[in-house]
């Protein structure tokens, strides 16, 4: 009989999960991108579930409102334009239930 996966397993699975589901959002925002240049140049934009959910020109109230479209779920938060900017990972806090 197969041993079953530990829990360092299985929290590396759920991170390789949540790795490529964040990867399918910013591939998202690059394919889009021609088309969220005339709709939101200059904005910061939230994609999840690979669609705008969330866009203005502060990026805090962007990410709060994108937290309670997707909550839980990855996101890509980035500034439609031209010029190079930093890109920032930044992972959701998740609770435990019953554990606050």
């Amino acid at each position: 009989m197969g041993e079953l996966p530990s829990v360092a397993t299985a929290k590396a699975v759920k991170k390789i999960e949540s790795d490529a589901a964040w990867e399918q959002e910013r591939a998202a925002f690059y394919r889009m991108f021609d088309e969220l240049m005339k709709d939101y140049k200059d904005q910061f934009v939230v994609i999840c579930q690979r669609r705008v959910v969330a866009s203005g020109n502060d990026k805090f109230a962007v990410a709060r409102a994108a937290m309670k479209q997707c909550p839980g779920m990855p996101a890509f938060i980035h500034k439609v334009t031209t010029e190079p900017i930093p890109v920032v990972r930044l992972q959701s806090p998740i609770r435990e239930v019953g554990k606050i």
